[in-house]
């Protein structure tokens, strides 16, 4: 069972119906079906960006958005958003892993999480010859890694001996996603080249 914040709230992953999954909380009531959710500070500055990249210009959309306030700790999307419950495979992997602690997970990521690993992962794109890039997410709590000292965030990229090459390691999110999105970009870029190419040129 998920848990609960102190107004005994339950933690969930949630979506926009697609797209990028976001840490939250619900009180399980619903507004025209839709879940309405919570989330906390962190998380909001993500979830606006969403919403104001999927406005398409529309000024209402936008003032809208913009006069959604976090109050308390929390931001209500209660109306007028598709929000919706998503169950994600590194949650039943790993059971003791508080939800609300899992940064954003964009949606064309591919949940690798296996509960015989140290920690949940996420496929974040692969190379022209199918060798992946893995973003590796741990505990946010140091004491709760299963090893002393592994920073929270690592991005890798699998080899052809299938060993793990790191980009990044550290503690940043912002970072370790400005690094993801790189290596997301080389990986489209050199499976368009790939394609253009004989295999002698490649």
């Amino acid at each position: 069972m998920n848990a609960r914040d102190a107004s005994g709230r339950r933690e969930v992953s949630w979506s926009f119906g697609e797209g990028t999954i976001f840490p939250g909380y619900t009180d399980e009531s619903e507004w025209n079906g839709f879940l309405n959710i919570r989330v906390d500070e962190v998380t909001w500055p993500h979830v606006r960006g969403e919403l104001l990249a999927s406005a398409d210009g529309d000024r209402a959309l936008i003032a809208s958005v913009n006069a959604l306030k976090a109050g308390a700790g929390f931001v209500s999307l209660a109306f007028g958003y598709t929000t919706q419950e998503v169950e994600t495979r590194w949650a039943l992997q790993f059971p003791d892993y508080p939800i609300a602690c899992m940064p954003p997970i964009p949606g064309d990521w591919t949940d690798k999480s296996w509960r015989n690993d140290t920690k949940p992962s996420f496929e974040v794109c692969t190379g022209p010859m199918g060798e992946p890039v893995e973003m590796w997410i741990d505990y946010p709590e140091a004491a709760l890694r299963e090893i002393a000292g592994e920073p929270r965030f690592g991005l890798y990229r699998r080899n052809a001996e299938d060993e793990l090459e790191a980009i990044y390691t550290g503690e940043d999110y912002a970072e370790a996603m400005e690094h993801a999105n790189r290596e997301a970009l080389a990986c489209a870029f050199a499976k368009a080249l790939a394609q253009q190419l004989t295999p002698d040129e490649w």
